[in-house]
């Protein structure tokens, strides 16, 4: 059932005009603000107490209707439900899209435009790199938004079902709210965000090796390793630059007017597309050998 919720995910995922529709953050949001608002005076300096109370209600809800969903209408009603559960993690808009943006805007030498999508891949601040590096950044945030969109999504549904991208959602969209308080709250959404992201960060490293230079990857797993210990975005990102044979930090540089840029990101989204045949392939073996339904 959940290799078919993958698979269901992944073909409504090309059609994002249509799937957006089902995974607007905005009801959310606005739980979260009605909650922050109604907690009790003195939890300021209590952000684990907080982050509970604001997403345990929504998580066990959701768990409930899991549970009460799972053999509803012969498994149809939990393959829904995870469908739907990958699109809510997955957002608005499409990687491609982003992707193609940037391409054009590089091919055309519009330096500021090209920046702007770049920054929006990588979903960071670019402001001190130059020209020369953005397709490297640009490769870095489709490394990175397969990662955060879909992968982690489906290592949680693998292993506790439907529930699991939905509390990946939830605590990422946490997190990103109260960024700026910077206050309790927003130190344990974030170790919160870090903890989900420990075990799924080094499994999509390990596929981005298994379907690209493994030896490479391996070298670039271990240099994030030794530069941020707890930082899976530099993980994720160093293994997929790494499996294309390509060290993000021997200074390699692209100019506009040749095709080494296009042919790199497209190497680059071809690398994710076979990383995830090796997750689908996983949940493939897990279901013949009656370890998932």
């Amino acid at each position: 059932m959940r290799l078919i919720a993958i698979l269901l995910a992944l073909w409504a995922n090309h059609h994002p005009h249509q799937a957006d529709r089902w995974r607007s953050p905005v009801p959310f949001l606005r739980y979260l603000d009605w909650a922050r608002a109604r907690l009790p005076i003195g939890f300021d300096n209590k952000g684990a107490l907080q982050l509970a109370l604001i997403l345990l209600p929504p998580l066990l809800l959701f768990t409930l209707l899991q549970v009460w969903l799972e053999d509803w209408l012969f498994g149809l009603a939990e393959i829904a439900l995870g469908v739907w559960a990958l699109l809510f993690l997955h957002g608005s808009g499409h990687v491609d899209s982003q992707l193609e943006s940037f391409l054009e805007a590089w091919r055309e030498g519009r330096s500021d435009s090209a920046r702007t999508y770049a920054a929006e891949l990588a979903d960071r601040d670019i402001s001190s790199a130059a020209d020369a590096e953005l397709p490297i950044i640009a490769a870095e945030g489709i490394f990175w938004q397969s990662y955060r969109r879909l992968l982690v999504g489906i290592f949680w549904l693998l292993i506790v079902g439907p529930v699991g991208p939905v509390a990946v959602r939830l605590a990422v969209l946490t997190r990103d709210a109260v960024l700026l308080r910077n206050d309790s709250l927003t130190h344990y959404s974030g170790r919160l965000v870090d903890l989900l992201d420990w075990l799924p960060a080094r499994a999509a490293a390990l596929s981005f090796a298994l379907a690209g230079s493994f030896v490479h990857a391996r070298e670039g797993w271990q240099e994030s390793q030794q530069a941020h210990h707890s930082d899976p975005r530099r993980l994720v990102t160093a293994a997929g630059i790494g499996a294309l044979n390509l060290d993000d930090s021997s200074g390699a540089v692209f100019n506009a007017d040749d095709d080494d840029a296009e042919d790199f990101l497209e190497d680059a989204r071809q690398l994710v597309g076979r990383s995830l045949m090796v997750w689908v392939g996983v949940a493939a073996l897990l279901t013949i050998a009656g370890w998932l339904y």
